[in-house]
């Protein structure tokens, strides 16, 4: 079976487009981000200052080997998500959800009241649907309408997220509320 070229660079180009904003995020507001990675408690306070910086250097690293080196790109993207889901899983087990999940493009904490099994999910339906990039692809030379439909196709992907993440927000403030 053979995929076709549009199909993985589309896949490519959504996710780096989501790893790219996520460092953006992150990277504007450092203290920010490492307030969240103190609410997850894995790791010595000391070592967070370096951690802050490293982990959105290394989602604009996947990034670039998302569209670079396609191959290698799927799988760092696909270990990073798997890892955040792993983390994310190990403190909603241990009763810790009362935390921001670093993940919201400029949402805070009042907003995502609650970390929940939804993210997790989230980051293996991600993960289950990029694998799809790894599939062979045919030879076929892409054309001026299949850039125009990448750049409409990945905006398309950009509002779709942003629009998980608001309805991820709003469900957790109507289960706050006791509306849900």
């Amino acid at each position: 079976m053979m995929l076709d070229p549009f199909i993985s660079l589309f896949l490519r180009a959504g996710f780096s487009l989501i790893f790219v904003l996520t460092a953006w995020h992150k990277l504007r507001d450092l203290s920010g981000f490492k307030n969240i990675l103190i609410g997850y408690n894995i790791m010595p306070l000391k070592t967070l200052p370096v951690l802050a910086m490293v982990l959105p250097l290394m989602e604009i690293a996947v990034a670039a080997l998302l569209i670079l080196l396609p191959y290698f790109g799927v799988f760092a993207a696909g270990g990073l998500l798997c890892l955040y889901a792993l983390i994310m899983a190990f403190n909603i087990a241990r009763g810790n959800t009362q935390i921001d999940c670093g993940c919201m493009w400029g949402g805070d904490i009042s907003a995502f009241p609650k970390l929940s099994w939804a993210h997790v999910l989230r980051n293996v339906a991600m993960v289950s649907i990029l694998a799809l990039a790894l599939i062979p692809i045919s030879m076929r030379a892409l054309g001026i309408t299949d850039w125009t439909n990448l750049i409409f196709g990945v905006g398309f992907v950009f509002a779709a997220v942003k629009t998980s993440f608001t309805l991820m927000a709003v469900s957790g403030r109507m289960r706050e509320f006791g509306h849900a």
